[in-house]
């Protein structure tokens, strides 16, 4: 008897390795999901990196903008996709990270349900204000919202790093203020430029041209390090708040189950870019540094970022705030 060549093609297509079959991944547009709004931190990541793969690599690279559920609408969508390498997530890892250790029953849980491709960008964050406070350092921020209990306002993405920033600041210098939350950085920091809300903490790519135009203040770089991007500017430990830092790091992630072929290929396209001299200085000028990772050296990071951050929220009493 002879088969159709149709089951002849998937028998041999069965015994095949996988990696042999991942040689022809990818053959459509492949999508990064964003979980934010258009112009933040992440977005502009995301959008650098799309294009240097299309470049470097031929891929064609959507990217996707799903913000809603502070994150959860877009970290669902690809929870649940085909794990077929064309539907990945540009996760602000640190904010999916914290999101998930506020909540009582997250949606997912990010060691089960993803696969890390590669970490892309790290960025610490700043303290910045709203020229209309009458404040040029942290120690005189510090005074003023003494003198101002709980009348200070800060925009954030509600539940992620720059919100986190705000509680811990708060617990560390015995201060009150009051969380304005949004669906995502750039338009916490609009209003902040508007004078609607007091102050915030911001990566340094979103916030770059408001200081240049005089409609913001930086006050203070939340690393124990200076910044290499803004070298005059003190850190907030160095103003007296010691062993203060937050950082905000993004990454690919693939939904679990992606074979390891994809992934692999996934992997060595992103170092590609991270290794690009044009693609690192885009990213250092939007305020993140290069971060490459094997994809042993991102599941290492990403587990140790949930005990840490998970620790972090329950000592700040966040527990279900969200």
């Amino acid at each position: 008897m002879t088969l159709p060549m149709s089951i002849v093609v998937l028998i041999v297509a069965g015994l095949l390795p996988s990696g042999i079959l991942a040689q022809a991944y990818p053959t459509k547009p492949i999508r990064f999901i964003v979980p934010f709004a258009a112009g933040g931190g992440v977005d502009i990541s995301a959008r650098l990196l799309a294009e240097r793969l299309n470049k470097l690599s031929g891929y064609e690279v959507l990217v996707d903008n799903r913000p809603g559920a502070n994150g959860d609408l877009a970290a669902v969508m690809v929870a649940r996709a085909p794990a077929d390498g064309y539907t990945l997530l540009m996760s602000g890892v640190t904010a999916q990270v914290i999101n998930s250790a506020i909540q009582i029953k997250p949606p997912y849980d990010l060691l089960r349900d993803f696969a890390p491709i590669s970490l892309v960008g790290q960025s610490p964050l700043v303290l910045v204000v709203h020229p209309s406070l009458q404040v040029t350092n942290v120690k005189e921020f510090i005074a003023l919202a003494k003198a101002r209990p709980g009348q200070l306002n800060y925009g954030s993405a509600g539940g992620g790093p720059q919100h986190l920033a705000g509680i811990l600041f708060d617990k560390a210098t015995g201060i009150k203020t009051t969380n304005v939350p949004y669906r995502g950085g750039a338009q916490a920091m609009a209003d902040i430029v508007a004078g609607h809300v007091e102050f915030g903490f911001s990566v340094y790519g979103i916030i770059q041209q408001f200081v240049h135009l005089g409609k913001i203040r930086m006050l203070g770089v939340a690393s124990l390090k200076r910044y290499a991007a803004l070298p005059d500017l003190p850190t907030i430990d160095e103003q007296g708040i010691r062993e203060f830092e937050t950082e905000t790091v993004n990454g690919v992630l693939a939904p679990a189950r992606t074979p390891r072929a994809i992934q692999e290929t996934l992997n060595t396209s992103v170092l590609k870019a991270l290794a690009d001299p044009d693609f690192t200085h885009k990213l250092l000028a939007q305020g993140f540094a290069p971060r490459p990772t094997t994809l042993e050296q991102f599941s290492d990071y990403l587990r140790n970022d949930v005990l840490k951050y998970s620790k972090a929220v329950r000592e700040a009493g966040l527990k279900g705030h969200y």
